[in-house]
């Protein structure tokens, strides 16, 4: 995506979530998981069993904290079955 646009959505999110937090005391944050392809792949290849996979937590301010999993797709996608 457009990095601005996803800098604008995303403090829209955090704003969103920021109103949670004001309003309820509980400080909400979204979860992502994303597949990314496993080095040396191009960025617009097929998704592929070696595609490894990341956490994105996303907070009510502040940056988002990215993490890797030490698994691939193939085995999330068996372990998820």
């Amino acid at each position: 995506g457009d990095s601005s646009e996803d800098e604008l959505n995303l403090a829209r999110a955090q704003a969103s979530l920021d109103e949670v937090y004001r309003a309820t005391g509980v400080k909400p944050a979204l979860l992502y998981s994303i597949f990314v392809p496993a080095v040396g792949q191009s960025e617009n290849a097929e998704e592929s069993d070696s595609d490894r996979l990341f956490l994105m937590l996303v907070p009510p301010n502040g940056d988002p904290v990215i993490r890797p999993v030490p698994i691939n797709r193939e085995l999330a996608l068996r372990v998820a079955d």
